[in-house]
């Protein structure tokens, strides 16, 4: 009994974000980007990369980061839930990003 309900726990928590970014994906064209959301209580980051009109998405380790964020998930979900944008999580502080020059952001 306990088995199946930590099985079916550990499969939410992989999966967390994945369709939210999927369904809401709007492609653009030229633009090419790879993001690591570092999710505070999460045992691995969330891998986002967008490709023109691809996005590939899972939780794991990448190489050749152009935006590393390290947030809560509480601003986390606020940004999935579209009641907060990227900018404004960063523009509040307690940001901790990277972009291209290792600049620092905490969401």
């Amino acid at each position: 009994m306990f088995k199946g309900m930590l099985g079916k726990s550990e499969k939410e928590d992989e999966e967390a974000y994945i369709e939210t970014f999927r369904a809401q994906f709007a492609p653009q064209p030229e633009f090419r980007a790879r993001y690591l959301f570092i999710i505070e209580g999460r045992k691995k980051p969330l891998f986002l990369e967008v490709n023109e009109g691809e996005l590939t998405i899972h939780y794991g380790q990448e190489e050749n980061i152009d935006v590393y964020a390290k947030l809560k998930p509480e601003v986390m979900d606020s940004i999935v839930d579209g009641r907060m944008t990227f900018q404004r999580a960063f523009m509040t502080g307690g940001n901790d990003c990277e972009r291209e020059t290792l600049r620092s952001c905490v969401c």
